[in-house]
């Protein structure tokens, strides 16, 4: 580059987010994370209202306090009426671990929300630049 066109660049700096009204396009794309918001709180909801049906303990991991087989994930289902104790699966325990015992469940639906109300949006092409990744051309 010459002296002559270091003139006419921008003395902006590059800003990794910008401002954008909302509008039901940008809603319409953020539409996918508000239903799995949607979905994570009706499973959030689901566990507690079946919170009298299961409990937690570092021996057994989590247990069902009546008998037959209920679930969390992907479809919260209360277990049967029998008194009998059962386990519940590795993927409900590792749901429940992760999800519902940690507390992450309050950040994940703080970030949700923000994502979905946000009007700032991520500029990928500068993040791009800064990183020294190649940008692609579509």
């Amino acid at each position: 580059m010459t002296s002559s066109d270091n003139q006419f660049q921008s003395t902006e700096k590059e800003q990794y987010f910008s401002s954008q009204s909302l509008n039901r396009t940008i809603l319409r794309h953020r539409a996918p994370v508000a239903i799995a918001l949607v979905y994570y709180v009706w499973i959030l909801y689901s566990a507690w209202s079946m919170s009298d049906l299961w409990s937690w303990n570092l021996e057994d991991g989590l247990i069902w306090s009546s008998g037959g087989f209920g679930m969390f994930f992907p479809i919260p289902i209360e277990p049967g009426m029998a008194a009998v104790i059962t386990q519940a699966g590795i993927i409900d325990q590792v749901f429940y671990l992760v999800f519902i015992h940690s507390g992450i469940w309050i950040l994940w639906i703080i970030l949700g929300l923000l994502y979905i109300f946000s009007p700032y949006r991520l500029n990928v092409g500068v993040v791009k630049r800064k990183l020294g990744m190649k940008s692609v051309e579509t």
